[in-house]
C-alpha cells in the first residue's frame, strides 16, 4: 500500500481541526493495536519535552489514522517485533555520519516503499525553525514514528 502525499494531507488537516476526532482517534488505536499503543506511551519517551511529546502524538495518531483509514489489515503487532524494528532504526540511524537529522535520515529513504510516511515524519521532527523540538527530541521522535511506520505498513519480511 502506499500512502500518497495529499492522503497524509488530507488526514493532517482533519485531525488539526477536529480535535474531538483527534481524541476518537487516540482511542481507536489503543484498541486496534495495543502493543504499539503501549510503545507511544512509554517511558522511552518520557525524556521528550511537551512540546515534543504533543507533536510526537500528533504525528503516531496520524500515521494510525492512515493505517486504519487503508484498511491496513495487520494482526496486532507484538512488543517482540517493536523492539526489534527500533533498535534495527537506531543502527541505522547512529551509523550516519551527516551534521543534520534531515540528512541522517536520508539512509532510511533509500528503497523505502512508504516515503511520503518518511516526508511527513522528517516534515515534523527536522523542522529547524521549530525552537520546541531539540536535536535529541527529534532524533527520539523520528525513531519512535519510524518504528511504528515499518510495524503498520511493511510487510514482516521487509
Amino acid at each position: 500500500m502506499l500512502i500518497g502525499e495529499l492522503q497524509v494531507e488530507d488526514c493532517i488537516q482533519t485531525l488539526s481541526n477536529e480535535p474531538l476526532r483527534f481524541e476518537q482517534q487516540l482511542e481507536t488505536w489503543l484498541n486496534w493495536q495495543p502493543h504499539i499503543a503501549a510503545y507511544i506511551l512509554s517511558d522511552s519517551f518520557s525524556l521528550l519535552n511537551d512540546a515534543e511529546k504533543e507533536a510526537f502524538l500528533f504525528g503516531a495518531t496520524v500515521l494510525t489514522s492512515l493505517a486504519i483509514k487503508h484498511n491496513i489489515t495487520k494482526e496486532q503487532v507484538s512488543q517482540e517485533e517493536i523492539g526489534e524494528i527500533e533498535e534495527a532504526n537506531w543502527e541505522l540511524l547512529e551509523g550516519q555520519n551527516a551534521k543534520t537529522l534531515s540528512q541522517k535520515m536520508d539512509v532510511f529513504f533509500k528503497d523505502y516503499p512508504e516515503e511520503e510516511l518518511l516526508v511527513f515524519i522528517e516534515d515534523l521532527c527536522a523542522d529547524e525553525e521549530e525552537e520546541d523540538i531539540t536535536g535529541p527530541g527529534a532524533e527520539l521522535m523520528v525513531i519512535g514514528l519510524k518504528t511504528i511506520t515499518d510495524a503498520l505498513f511493511l510487510p514482516a519480511n521487509y
